[in-house]
């Protein structure tokens, strides 16, 4: 492992180079594991810390105070843990390099604990299960035990996240997994095999992290036990609450064999006493249900939907009911989308964790999913981090301070790292996080229209305006042109493939063939050459951050829609010479994609029902 010694200078250099070979900075520990101080006098600077990562956040208060010759700033932490989990199972698997980045960031940051979601990207000691993490880009045991001593030189605590019962998708498409299977993603809790494979899993993880802790899933089982194991007891149906208990109850004895603390999502114990299956229930846990929950088990309540404070309340009063310890996990929602909501995830992070401090929530996490082929970049969940940072050290919003510590971490303006939201905000700020616009208009087949009826005239200008204030932001970028460029690209098809549905469908009803002519001959034409340029730009942020494979999928994507522009120009120049007397699916009425009205926000995160309602 490094030296404190060398991991400063590392971090230094990482913050201002040149900064920091102007001033002398020295620092000691105290025994409050909660406080920060960070004193200057000229060209001396004194850092007092708690905890490791304390240090490095107080580095970049240095940072922030860069021409202040002359102060004394302390803190005293509200977080007992605050973790960073980022998603490498739904396709975009980091490589090691970038995951160490991340590392250095968090820590400047202040972050303390680190998990990497891993359904089957790890390589299992054990030989007997080839296919687990076959063709997926999974880490070696070697690569997570150097990453957990870099995490550690840096005060951030590596936790592995697993799933132990459902999610597991990717691995039970292989028959090799027949044995355990339940249902498409679910393991079977009735065979003997699946705990056999189970402690595998966490044998591995023993071997790879040092930490006590880890996350083994549990979440969004609603087919538990509907699978194989219902057609084996079919004389028997299975009560899921009980099925439930009695698996994690397993999955806790073999974490306790390898020495660790398990943490699990909560849902189930609410969606199990949910006519609907919903978490967020208005359905009380009974004192039965209570005493079933096991007490050697953290929960995590999740978290990414609400706009309310007393929702947040509520929930967290249930969790607490149960006495088992409260974790609280965020959204950064980078998910099922090709941009990011970081003004929204910045929204809901601040009411939700203002709950959380006023209710001396003391473990919180921030997660960034990949749902749907891990579209967006996790590095645009850095403006979440700030957020998660100021309420540990701070306790609260304070809208100065965050843009200060966002800028001095990242060297990014954080008005200006907003701005990679813009393709899902063709009028205004979404409401939602499900408001994926962006990510169909792209999408969405030109002669079939399925999201036309959404589009509104203003749409094409204001995607244009987004713009020169893109162009702005590349010139202006110390660390994230590559991002900038990413989005510009995507807005540049956006604008020409936003209303091109409408308009063929328009001109073609109102028989103006000049109009056609001119879509054919110019605006295809530049649509194809725009996509082509998002594609190389798409690939380059992919192969920069992750390993490569997965990226077939996103290619694959972009070419479908390539191949139906290419239909879509050979359909229109049979039309106009002739050829052909109509074109039939311009032909076809539409509807809403939606039953809401359509001005209405939703979102389609499934790319199939992106492009076609038709089997894909």
């Amino acid at each position: 492992m490094n030296s404190i010694k060398e991991m400063v200078e590392a971090a230094s250099k990482f913050l201002d180079e040149e900064l920091f070979s102007s001033i002398k900075v020295s620092y000691q520990t105290c025994k409050d594991k909660d406080y920060l101080k960070v004193a200057r006098k000229d060209s001396e600077v004194s850092i007092t810390y708690g905890q490791l990562s304390s240090l490095f956040r107080g580095l970049t208060l240095v940072k922030e105070k860069a021409n202040e010759k002359q102060y004394e700033v302390e803190f005293h932490k509200h977080f007992d843990t605050n973790c960073w989990m980022i998603d490498v199972s739904r396709n975009a698997v980091m490589k090691p390099s970038q995951v160490k980045k991340i590392i250095m960031i968090m820590a400047l940051f202040g972050l303390n604990r680190l998990m990497l979601y891993t359904e089957d990207t790890f390589q299992l000691d054990n030989k007997k299960y080839p296919y687990f993490g076959y063709l997926r880009g999974a880490y070696s045991i070697r690569e997570l035990q150097d990453l957990d001593e870099y995490a550690a030189s840096l005060g951030v605590e590596l936790v592995p996240c697993i799933e132990t019962l459902d999610h597991l998708g990717r691995v039970m498409r292989w028959d090799a997994f027949n044995n355990i299977q339940d249902g498409p993603s679910n393991i079977n809790p009735g065979e003997e095999e699946t705990y056999v494979f189970i402690e595998e899993l966490i044998k591995t993880c023993r071997k790879c992290y040092k930490t006590n802790i880890i996350h083994v899933g549990m979440d969004e089982s609603m087919n538990l036990g509907l699978g194989k194991y219902l057609l084996k007891n079919r004389n028997n149906v299975p009560n899921q609450m009980e099925l439930f208990n009695k698996h994690l109850q397993r999955v806790i004895d073999i974490c306790k064999k390898y020495n660790f603390r398990p943490i699990i999502w909560s849902d189930m114990f609410f969606r199990l006493i949910d006519e609907g299956g919903n978490y967020y229930t208005n359905k009380q846990l009974t004192p039965e249900i209570i005493d079933m929950i096991p007490k050697d088990v953290d929960l995590v309540y999740w978290d990414y939907y609400h706009d309310d404070r007393s929702t947040y309340e509520v929930m967290l009063k249930k969790h607490q009911q149960t006495h088992n310890p409260v974790a609280f996990a965020g959204g950064a929602w980078n998910w099922a989308t090709l941009a990011p909501f970081t003004k929204l995830a910045k929204n809901r992070s601040i009411i939700a964790l203002e709950v959380m401090v006023e209710n001396k929530v003391k473990d919180v996490m921030v997660t960034t999913w990949g749902d749907f082929g891990a579209e967006c970049s996790n590095f645009a969940a850095l403006s979440s981090l700030a957020v998660y940072s100021e309420f540990d050290f701070l306790g609260r919003h304070d809208q100065t301070a965050l843009e200060s510590l966002f800028e001095a971490v990242t060297g990014e303006k954080l008005s200006s790292f907003h701005l990679l939201d813009t393709p899902n905000e063709p009028e205004h700020i979404a409401k939602v996080g499900e408001f994926n616009c962006g990510r169909y208009y792209f999408y969405q087949d030109p002669l079939l229209g399925l999201f036309d009826s959404t589009v509104k005239e203003s749409y094409k200008k204001k995607y244009l305006s987004y713009l020169p204030l893109l162009e702005k932001a590349i010139k202006e970028s110390v660390n994230y042109k590559y991002l900038y460029q990413y989005t510009y690209d995507l807005l540049s098809v956006l604008v020409d493939k936003v209303d091109l549905g409408v308009n063929l469908r328009k001109y073609y009803k109102e028989n103006k063939l000049d109009k056609l002519q001119e879509i054919k001959d110019v605006v295809l034409p530049r649509l194809m050459e725009n996509i082509a340029k998002f594609e190389r730009t798409s690939e380059y942020r992919w192969r920069k951050e992750n390993r490569s494979f997965g990226y077939e999928v996103i290619d694959g994507r972009i070419g479908f829609l390539k191949n139906r522009l290419n239909s879509t120009y050979r359909l229109l120049e049979e039309y106009l010479s002739k050829k052909i007397d109509h074109i039939e699916e311009l032909e076809a009425e539409l509807l809403p994609y939606s039953s809401k009205t359509p001005d209405d926000e939703f979102g389609v995160a499934p790319w199939i029902y992106n492009v076609s309602p038709c089997e894909v």
